[in-house]
């Protein structure tokens, strides 16, 4: 499941990437936007950090499309030529991380923000103060999870290998929800990727976590793909619900192609763990990539963390760059944390 909002502008009006980012700051918004992409060609998921954890939403730069919009709707849009797409499939952060900036980019380019799900139509001063609104009612819940999955206290976990046969009762985005067919039935939420694994509404959960003080929290479960020769498939998750891929379990060379297009390729290469920092680093070191793709990937091998420590010397080569050297550094000082 996607949600989407828009801000129609006049194309002289809109910034570059690093006013734009300014702009977010002197706000005094949490949020750090990359102030190097080119906001006229760069179409793909933009990563940035809100409150220092990685976040990120789909961009599109491209013609004003007020076709869904009412008679009175265009009006207002005028003659704003130009129209920013804003994307995003999960998380809470990443949420807020596009109203933010759609609702500062509004403001700064005297701009109509559109939300697609409500259908209202906001000029830039009402558009910054529903972020502003929006920073304030999810602080809490933001906090409290610390990210998009609360992770398990595994210092007091104990893995059961169960067989509970379960029905998958709703998939979205890098979320799937499963229900179990058990007298009292129990659900679990799971962040994982879904284009690429098999579409089975009927699964089986064959490891829990049993945790002290919480539910407990899937472990592994199996997918029997249909076809009689087709090998079930096993899926292994960490403390945070997110997926861990076995190497070759699927194909990280097609989400390497994909990184800096959509936000599902950063998450299945993270989810492939020591399998993906070879095409990470090859990636980070191909100077024939768009500037931004490079920083990404040094970025994901920074997210895999002591995973990824094969990857220490050849990022430190890569420091010597001077627009990759900001993101080696936080990239070396996530892997070196443990």
């Amino acid at each position: 499941m996607s949600v989407g909002s828009s801000v129609f502008l006049k194309r002289s009006a809109m910034p570059t990437s690093a006013r734009w980012a300014a702009a977010i700051r002197e706000a005094g918004f949490p949020l750090k936007l990359d102030e190097r992409f080119d906001v006229l060609t760069f179409d793909g998921f933009l990563p940035c950090e809100y409150q220092g954890v990685a976040a990120g939403f789909e961009y599109t730069f491209r013609a004003a499309d007020t076709s869904a919009l009412s008679a009175a709707d265009r009006e207002r849009v005028g003659d704003r030529d130009v129209e920013i797409v804003f994307t995003t499939h999960s998380g809470m952060r990443n949420l807020v991380s596009a109203i933010i900036a759609g609702g500062v980019l509004a403001q700064l380019s005297d701009g109509v923000h559109w939300d697609h799900e409500a259908g209202v139509i906001s000029g830039g001063p009402e558009a910054l103060e529903f972020a502003r609104g929006q920073v304030v009612d999810l602080g809490p819940e933001l906090e409290n999870a610390g990210g998009d999955f609360r992770p398990a206290d595994l210092s007091t976990a104990q893995a059961v290998d169960v067989s509970l046969e379960a029905t998958v009762v709703f998939r979205g985005g890098s979320l799937l929800t499963l229900e179990t067919h058990e007298p009292a039935p129990r659900r679990f939420d799971l962040s994982l990727v879904t284009e690429e694994l098999p579409k089975a509404d009927q699964v089986r959960i064959v490891s829990l976590w049993h945790c002290s003080g919480r539910p407990a929290v899937v472990r592994r479960f199996s997918i029997k793909a249909s076809g009689f020769f087709k090998k079930t498939q096993v899926l292994t998750f960490d403390a945070w619900g997110r997926l861990q891929l076995e190497p070759g379990q699927v194909d990280l060379k097609k989400w390497i192609a994909k990184l800096g297009q959509v936000e599902a390729a950063t998450k299945m290469l993270l989810a492939g763990g020591v399998a993906s920092v070879p095409l990470l680093l090859e990636a980070a070191g191909d100077s024939k990539l768009p500037l931004a793709t490079r920083q990404l990937a040094v970025g994901v091998l920074g997210a895999l963390g002591p995973v990824a420590v094969s990857a220490v010397p050849q990022l430190q080569k890569l420091a010597s760059n001077a627009e990759l050297a900001g993101f080696v550094a936080r990239s070396l000082s996530q892997i070196n944390k443990h």
